[in-house]
């Protein structure tokens, strides 16, 4: 499967991607650490954001006080519906020819929420990605995985493999990355790790959040992760 054989279009009118950030437990955990990362930095700095769907994380930005934030998508409806709500998108493809000259070397953050998991060139899209940045800009990218111990238990249970689970949750995945994977990707691509972290871990039958979070704090890596976050910048960014 790639980016083509995908009806977008149908995507964006049935997937309810900004309803599921919100209620759903492990994308709460993620848009918390989104919230907490990007509470800290300034302002000032200049987004954009690849496969913004309807503009959910730049709106979050906006009211963090961002306004130089601007936004790319594959589908139509997604790129319309953001501008509905005042944000600068438009349509593109992350892998192919996406970059107009006024986009080149404009960026002091790019994000990637779950979106490599959907296409089929990864490092071909980071690759893009870069020149977007400028020279020491960063890329934020969310990630599933598939490597901690509650995923690999109920693979195993269900004989399922790890593409297989992978599409159970999203029939468009194309990539299921363990986090080892993914840190081979990123090197591929010439990029350097800033940060990482694993998101996510499933508690049976503890509901309070507290108690969750102090398991979740003590807990081995090798239990957690539902997701990745990694913050990358270019390894040996070209000056003029």
């Amino acid at each position: 499967m790639t980016t083509n054989q995908v009806d977008w279009e149908l995507y964006a009118e049935t997937r309810l991607l900004g309803r599921n950030r919100l209620l759903f437990e492990h994308h709460q955990e993620v848009l918390r650490d989104f919230l907490n990362y990007f509470s800290k930095l300034s302002i000032d700095l200049h987004i954009f954001d690849i496969g913004c769907s309807s503009g959910f994380f730049l709106v979050i930005l906006r009211e963090l006080g961002f306004d130089k934030i601007e936004g790319i998508d594959i589908s139509a409806k997604f790129v319309s519906s953001a501008r509905t709500k005042g944000l600068q998108c438009r349509i593109a493809d992350v892998i192919n020819g996406f970059i107009p000259e006024e986009t080149e070397n404009i960026a002091d953050v790019v994000l990637l929420m779950d979106i490599l998991e959907h296409l089929p060139e990864p490092v071909k899209a980071l690759e893009n990605c870069k020149k977007i940045l400028k020279i020491d800009g960063i890329i934020y990218i969310t990630v599933p995985i598939y490597d901690s111990l509650p995923e690999r238990l109920t693979r195993t249970i269900r004989k399922k493999t790890r593409l297989q689970q992978a599409k159970e949750h999203d029939h468009t995945h194309i990539q299921a990355f363990s986090e080892t994977d993914f840190y081979k990707l990123l090197k591929e691509a010439d990029l350097i790790i800033v940060e990482s972290k694993r998101l996510y871990c499933p508690i049976p039958r503890v509901s309070k959040r507290k108690i969750r979070d102090l398991i979740n704090l003590l807990l081995p890596n090798f239990w957690k992760g539902e997701f990745l976050r990694v913050v990358v910048r270019v390894q040996n960014p070209v000056t003029e």
